[in-house]
């Protein structure tokens, strides 16, 4: 990947180096930034991270797959374990770092818990061979993806009064699940994801607004 390309992809999870203007290489960017020694993407790499999983080619596999030996794989792990301690500090819950975290070994998960703590003070710590700053790297985040994090906190609240999580999560997979909220929030796509939606989750959309279907299934249920 060119490096103008590379820095457009920034841009469009979170990072805007420069303006977007074409669809990002999900997967592809995020290997980009994990090999990138620049102080700047490891602050800002929780932001990266949270608006690629939004995307619906993002996989993890598919990432460290692309890693040419184990340190790269180990690198990208620290990465996700900073984020998911960011991530924490916040209480921003995403379904991709639950599923994560249940396949995470203990000592990861307390590293997780380490970080998190480390993030409420203000003391520096170290991070790989990193001397990161707490208030630093909360700033960058809070600077970056304070929109997120006004919308999933809305998104959650909506959830639990409207009990609606565990039912999008029987119909839905996760990714589609994703697309639905960003579809019902407004929020804009790229084409890639407009494709996604139209041929899959809107087709289930259609079926669930049925009256018909949605009388039967009360019926069925002895509603």
């Amino acid at each position: 990947m060119k490096n103008e390309q590379f820095l457009r992809n920034l841009s469009l999870l979170g990072f805007p180096l420069l303006e977007p203007d074409k669809e990002v290489d999900v997967n592809t960017t995020i290997h980009q930034v994990l090999k990138n020694e620049d102080m700047r993407f490891i602050e800002g790499f929780p932001a990266i991270l949270a608006n690629a999983a939004r995307h619906p080619s993002f996989d993890i596999d598919v990432i460290l797959n692309l890693c040419k030996n184990e340190k790269e794989k180990r690198r990208f792990m620290h990465l996700i374990i900073l984020s998911m301690s960011l991530y924490k500090y916040f209480h921003l819950k995403f379904w991709w770092t639950n599923e994560l975290y249940n396949k995470m070994t203990d000592n990861d998960k307390k590293t997780i818990n380490k970080f998190s703590k480390y993030l409420k003070k203000e003391a520096n710590f170290t991070f790989m061979d990193y001397t990161l700053n707490p208030s630093h790297i909360r700033n960058v985040f809070e600077n970056y993806f304070q929109s997120e994090e006004s919308r999933v906190k809305n998104v959650k609240s909506n959830y639990e009064e409207l009990s609606l999580e565990f039912a999008l999560s029987q119909i839905f997979t996760p990714k589609q699940k994703a697309l639905f909220i960003k579809k019902l929030n407004g929020e804009k796509m790229t084409k890639t994801e407009r494709e996604y939606y139209s041929r899959l989750v809107k087709k289930k959309v259609i079926a669930l607004a049925n009256t018909e279907l949605h009388g039967l299934s009360k019926k069925l249920l002895g509603y």
